[in-house]
């Protein structure tokens, strides 16, 4: 049993889905299929009910679930312990969104540096969907986010607010439907929710940037 078959079947858990864990991991679909099936075979046990609307964990696939995480912690800790050098004695990974570097990563690797030399630091800068999966795959100790999802064993407070605010180039009255000159900045999607529910009228946008 592969530590891939197990990452697959957490991906599988939290998406719903073969398909949109086969584009989140880098795999084809088969390639999902064909891990879950070689897994259901080593448990002697199948772990998923396939439906319409997707998939669903059986009573089997429950029990295995927290017993997947563990493992693939364990596994992901002990590949970066046995990485360091000899003079340092741990490694702490912190995940934070791509626009927070500046004011968020640059001065905890300042705090780190004079309060821990003796630890190993490690900053990841992606979206909120990569950065939740690596926090629930034991990868990242702790992440800075948007959009954090609810799963066994992570713990989720609140770090900061903030206030999105709509700008112009040139003064103008806010309008409803679509916009000559207007970009949608997509950030994930609770907050194409909220925007939707802001402006009914607009289901698609000329421009879109993330």
């Amino acid at each position: 049993m592969y530590i891939d078959h197990i990452k697959t079947f957490l991906e599988v858990t939290s998406t719903g889905s073969f398909l949109v864990a086969a584009g989140n991991l880098c795999v084809t679909q088969s390639t999902v299929s064909a891990r879950i099936k070689a897994l259901e075979a080593y448990l002697n046990r199948s772990l998923f009910v396939r439906k319409r609307s997707g998939v669903e964990l059986t009573s089997g696939g429950r029990l295995f679930h927290p017993h997947a995480l563990t493992v693939v912690r364990a596994w992901e800790r002990a590949r970066q312990a046995v990485a360091l050098p000899e003079d340092l004695s741990a490694i702490v990974n912190l995940g934070v969104q791509l626009n927070h570097w500046e004011h968020i990563a640059a001065p905890w690797l300042v705090w780190m540096d004079n309060n821990a030399p003796d630890v190993a630091t490690k900053i990841i800068s992606e979206y909120s969907d990569s950065l939740m999966r690596q926090v629930r795959d034991g990868t990242l100790e702790l992440a800075i986010l948007y959009e954090p999802q609810h799963c066994a064993g992570v713990v989720i407070k609140p770090f900061a607010t903030e206030k999105l605010l709509m700008v112009s180039t040139s003064p103008r009255q806010l309008e409803e439907g679509q916009v000559s000159g207007y970009v949608f900045v997509d950030w994930g999607g609770a907050f194409r929710t909220q925007h939707s529910l802001a402006f009914p009228g607009t289901s698609a946008h000329r421009l879109t940037v993330r």
